[in-house]
């Protein structure tokens, strides 16, 4: 239940909070900000993380071709999604 008041308190001071950090900075700083700032803090939460053990026989069927591939797919799908929230407004 702690983890679930944290969110939801985060998820209501995030409004008040970004409108005076859009009066003193631009929306795509304020919008870089906050990416650079959660992948930071998923990488600093993975060093408490314990690493998942990863079998020989799955790796080999992971080339790097496919994980790039992969990576190309999700980053046109988070550009349409970005345009399409643009342009809807």
């Amino acid at each position: 239940h702690l983890f679930a008041l944290t969110a939801n308190v985060m998820w209501g001071l995030m409004s008040p909070i970004g409108k005076s950090a859009l009066q003193e900075f631009s929306a795509i700083s304020v919008t870089t900000f906050r990416m650079v700032g959660a992948a930071a803090a998923f990488w600093i939460l993975s060093i408490f993380c314990k690493q998942e053990h990863v079998d020989h026989r799955d790796r080999r069927h992971q080339s790097p071709h496919n994980v790039c591939r992969e990576c190309k797919q999700m980053s046109v799908q988070i550009l349409v999604i970005a345009h399409k929230s643009v342009y809807t407004f």
